[in-house]
């Protein structure tokens, strides 16, 4: 490896050791077990709990989000953005190789293809927008981690839970029936939290 190429990655071993994977371990094993049953069940994994499983996920990367560093390295010239960046990249790779692993898993269990085509990328606009709303709150309280992923599970079972009568289907389930939208405005938002601020 060349020294360019070690300066480059001197950030990831410390912010692996740094992030709590305890939200993702625990949510994962979670899932695997439920799917596995209802796979080996009922032969298939229902909409409404795939959706549930999709808002876990989301809010264990929020959750894992949390810097408790970062009182002690504001000082330090870094941008907030990119000690961010650091951190999703490295729970983006983990939620990416445990969703696989579940999928796998459960469609050897269930008699049909167990996953929604379209819950992969609802899973990623809602760990965007649980990104925003952890990036947006950071500066004005102590725990927007946790805030962030109650958002989440709050957005999910809103569009569960209430009916459209009260909240358009536009708004509940903007996530699942326009990520890629969601997932722009909910990153525009993420910029503009952290940019020209440090960690």
């Amino acid at each position: 490896m060349t020294g360019a190429r070690r300066v480059a990655l001197a950030w990831l071993r410390p912010t692996r050791r740094a992030i709590d994977w305890t939200p993702l371990i625990v949510i994962a094993a979670a899932q695997l077990a439920v799917g596995t049953v209802l796979g080996w069940r009922y032969g298939e994994v229902p909409g409404l709990v795939q959706h549930l499983a999709a808002a876990g996920l989301a809010a264990s990367v929020v959750l894992s989000l949390h810097d408790p560093a970062r009182p002690l390295l504001q000082a330090l010239p870094t941008p907030l953005l990119v000690r961010l960046s650091h951190r999703v990249v490295l729970l983006l790779g983990a939620t990416a190789a445990t969703t696989a692993v579940l999928v796998v898993i459960v469609n050897l269990q269930a008699s049909s293809p167990a996953v929604q085509p379209g819950l992969p990328a609802a899973l990623i606009a809602l760990i965007a927008f649980g990104i925003a709303v952890h990036a947006a709150a950071g500066p004005v309280i102590d725990h927007a981690s946790e805030l962030a992923a109650s958002a989440v599970l709050l957005w999910v079972g809103t569009a569960v839970a209430i009916p459209a009568e009260l909240v358009p289907d536009a708004v509940r389930f903007a996530w699942l029936e326009h990520p890629w939208p969601t997932t722009a405005a909910a990153m525009g938002v993420t910029l503009l939290a952290t940019t020209h601020r440090s960690a």
